[in-house]
């Protein structure tokens, strides 16, 4: 698909898949996917595919950085 400059495949390598993810926020894939489920980290779902921004993954980091353990909602 393209349009606007850029193709659907361009924009799709952009997006981290969860072991990516997990590996830039140094997480348990198990972890990951229960804040995903609770909605308290930024995501996308494609289908029954989950993709993070790199760049919102980061911000949300520096967001909820306390020095304690992540709290699930």
């Amino acid at each position: 698909m393209q349009g606007f400059g850029y193709t659907f495949e361009g924009i799709m390598e952009s997006y981290l898949k969860a072991n990516e993810a997990c590996q830039l926020l140094g997480i348990s894939l198990s972890l990951l996917y229960k804040m995903t489920a609770a909605g308290s980290i930024p995501c996308l779902h494609i289908g029954r595919a989950v993709r993070f921004i790199p760049e919102d993954l980061k911000l949300w980091q520096t967001k909820n950085m306390t020095g304690g353990p992540v709290e699930l909602i």
